[in-house]
This record gives C-alpha cells, structure tokens and sequence, in this order.
C-alpha cells in the first residue's frame, strides 16, 4: 500500500464505523508472452459424430472470414 486515508461516518448508529480507502502502486509483471499452440480439438470432445462435423463447419467459415 502506498497510501491509506479513513474517514468516520456521518450518520450515527451506521452499519459502518468508517470508509477505508487504499492506494496501491502500480508494478506491472514483467514476463514474455509466448503464445499458445492451437487447440487439439477431437470427436472425444463432443461424444458424437454430429456435433463434431458442426464444429468442423464452424470453424472453417470463420476461418474463412478472417481471411
């Protein structure tokens, strides 16, 4: 925490006793991206035939749409 500021509340006989309010420091990671391979996708993943075509047609369109 960089900083902490509390302020009592107002109203008598309130659920809260007091606002808290804390500011952090922004400290990003510093790490490579290393991007991830394309899904193995297989007709175990769906448990039939059909559902697997369908996913097969899908993703060809949009395949071919982001061409």
């Amino acid at each position: 925490m960089v900083r902490v500021e509390e302020y009592p509340t107002a109203i008598p006989n309130n659920e809260f006793e007091m606002i808290v309010v804390g500011y952090c420091k922004y400290v990003p990671v510093e790490t490579p991206l290393i991007p991830m391979p394309n899904a193995q996708v297989s007709i175990d993943s769906f448990g039939d035939e059909s559902a697997y075509q369908e996913f097969l047609a899908q993703t060809a369109e949009v395949s071919r749409h982001n061409l």
